[in-house]
């Protein structure tokens, strides 16, 4: 094979692949919504209390606004990074079938029994 790798080793460098692409993707899409959906949440809360000091007042409007600014200048990075995790994605789901289809190709437990004549190779089936 290629590499000086059997097939077996390949399965296992592919499934090793497509996990840890699975998991990069994981974190890349679920990062930018946990990050904005604190500050909006932080934001309600200031909207929605109330203070009778105007200076308090004042001070809640400037974190409000500085909240609302940075909720708007993360999109383009949330979004940024929502492409490459689901690129991460996809890279995962073709890793995992080329590893699969690598599986069904070289394993003789895939093989039916009229190619599966030789000694060896019967040895090796499933169940005997």
């Amino acid at each position: 094979m290629f590499l000086g790798l059997r097939a077996g080793a390949w399965v296992i460098l592919l499934q090793g692949i497509s996990t840890y692409c699975a998991f990069g993707s994981a974190y890349l899409l679920l990062k930018p919504i946990l990050r904005t959906q604190v500050d909006e949440s932080h934001i309600a809360a200031l909207e929605t209390a109330e203070v009778d000091d105007p200076q308090a007042s004042s001070v809640f409007e400037k974190v409000i606004a500085i909240l609302k600014s940075r909720v708007s200048q993360s999109r383009p990075r949330g979004i940024r990074e929502n492409l490459i995790g689901y690129a991460l994605l996809l890279a995962s789901v073709l890793a995992f079938t080329a590893a699969l289809g690598l599986q069904i190709a070289t394993d003789v437990a895939f093989r039916s029994e009229s190619s599966c004549s030789s000694p060896p190779c019967a040895q090796q089936s499933w169940g005997q």
